[in-house]
């Protein structure tokens, strides 16, 4: 039994919706007006005998990653109906669809999974691991605020796009979102509250205000650029707390609050991680540079979705670029496999991190320094779920 996994067709809307429903909603039925892919998003669909058993919608994304943007497909909404499971109808979508993406330009792909182990198998690995913060109301530290706090409208999102952006360039992995996108993140038909420090604005949270007493308070996003929105904002999260037993947010892997706040009873964890891919090595390097010098590395990578991704691949590299070319075998310097190359790539855990892996093969010391030297360590974070 083969399954043919194929782009999303208008004429697929009702077997797509069927998955949806049968997935996501409980079998309650799709709405015939829902717009099933928004006008940023592209489907994929699986078949076996003509019918659909699988699908999954892909958020045409742009992430950071070292002061440049590579064009990202973001995964959501994963699903295979339950009578199809077993079949290997969710393997053929992760795999199959690579082609159409790495055809379609994308460099990287992202998603949540629900078991990692499984889309590991894929080439996909977690990068840049977020915190999540629990702090009980009563532990919550007392931080002088020395900004303004703003409560913003909702048609006024727009006031706030660059400081998220200005965050965003300190991280790879950030979605530079657009319009729909930030509509999207931000609630929806039923968009959270909107908090800012400063003017200029220099942070935010983003929040759904719980009425109800003696729960946890989520903050759906918080944000900031300087010390002092920093502290602003923590200072405005410990005014929500009234009546609350906590709060909860995400910071990444250089956040303040463990580092300066930490106490017995709060929580500091990892929780719900994203993972990527890359899907087209060579262009992944092309767009690099290196602002302190040059060097070169040849490199092969081994990608069993996507063979030609192994090259070897000669990698040079100054100040105004890199080029990427074929190499020859014999003079390949660092070999490893795809999830690894996507670390080392995506800064966090970095070329420091998987070195000391079995993925990893040092062929020449010195072509290592040269990627370290092109691809140095930098935090991963994404804020947007999907």
């Amino acid at each position: 039994m083969s399954v043919l996994v194929r782009p999303y067709q208008p004429q697929d809307r009702i077997g797509f919706g069927h998955v949806r429903s049968m997935v996501y909603r409980n079998g309650a039925p799709v709405s015939p007006d829902e717009n099933l892919i928004p006008i940023d998003c592209m489907g994929f669909v699986a078949e076996i005998d003509g019918r659909i058993v699988g699908a999954f919608t892909g958020i045409d994304m742009w992430s950071t990653h070292h002061h440049r943007l590579v064009r990202t497909m973001g995964i959501a909404s994963v699903g295979v109906l339950q009578e199809a499971r077993s079949q290997g109808v969710g393997k053929a979508l992760m795999a199959e669809s690579m082609r159409s993406l790495k055809e379609s330009n994308f460099v990287l792909a992202s998603l949540y999974p629900f078991r990692g182990s499984f889309y590991r198998k894929f080439g996909y690995e977690y990068c840049g691991l977020r915190r999540r913060i629990t702090c009980p109301a009563a532990d919550f530290p007392s931080v002088e605020p020395t900004l303004p706090v703003r409560a913003l409208k909702p048609h006024e999102l727009d006031l706030v796009r660059p400081c998220y952006e200005a965050f965003a360039e300190r991280y790879n992995g950030m979605n530079l979102r657009n319009e729909q996108q930030w509509v999207r993140q931000m609630g929806g038909e039923t968009p959270f509250s909107l908090f800012t420090f400063g003017d200029p604005i220099e942070g935010y949270v983003a929040v759904r205000l719980q009425s109800t007493f003696w729960e946890d308070q989520p903050i759906r996003e918080f944000v900031w650029t300087s010390s002092r929105a920093y502290a602003t904002g923590l200072s405005f999260v410990k005014t929500l707390l009234v009546n609350k037993i906590s709060a909860t947010w995400d910071e990444p892997g250089d956040g303040l609050f463990a580092a300066r706040h930490f106490e017995r009873g709060i929580s500091v964890g990892i929780e719900n991680p994203i993972m990527y891919r890359v899907i087209d090595v060579p262009s992944s390097l092309r767009g690099l540079r290196c602002e302190h010098g040059e060097g070169e590395f040849v490199l092969e990578v081994a990608d069993s979705q996507l063979p030609e991704n192994a090259g070897p691949w000669r990698v040079r590299f100054n100040p105004d670029g890199t080029t990427v070319e074929p190499a020859e075998t014999s003079q390949t310097g660092i070999r490893l496999g795809i999830g690894a190359y996507t670390q080392a790539w995506m800064g966090e855990p970095g070329w420091e991190g998987v070195r000391f892996t079995n993925d990893l093969e040092v062929l020449a010391p010195a072509h290592l320094e040269a990627a370290r030297k092109l691809m140095p360590f930098r935090r991963g974070l994404c804020l947007d779920y999907f």
